[in-house]
């Protein structure tokens, strides 16, 4: 069976973005002190591994969303009324989700 990547023609924006975000996860992340604000927020994996996977997957574009989801629960974080910044990024997570279904992640509005 073929991995996400072998399944797939991969750029070199593509490629460039994978390495970068390999070595972020191997020689930044550990040593940052702290966790995705994404992750941190709403449970599960960080930001950079739903990136990594999902440009090995369908490329850049489609993780653009996820990336714009991560900023909107940083300021969440940040804002004592966090209330119109979460709809906002359930409403992205929703349109990511449902894209990944139909396969069509890579024409998500932002």
């Amino acid at each position: 069976m073929k991995s996400a990547i072998e399944s797939r023609k991969i750029d070199a924006l593509d490629r460039f973005c994978l390495g970068a975000i390999a070595f972020y996860q191997r020689q930044i992340s550990p040593r940052k002190g702290w966790r995705c604000a994404h992750a941190r927020l709403h449970g599960g994996s960080g930001c950079s591994g739903f990136a990594r996977a999902t440009i090995a997957r369908n490329g850049l574009r489609a993780a653009t969303p996820q990336i714009r989801a991560c900023k909107l629960a940083a300021r969440t974080l940040r804002n004592k009324n966090p209330a119109p910044i979460e709809e906002e990024v359930k409403r992205d997570i929703k349109n990511i989700a449902a894209a990944a279904q139909e396969g069509t992640a890579g024409i998500v509005s932002m």
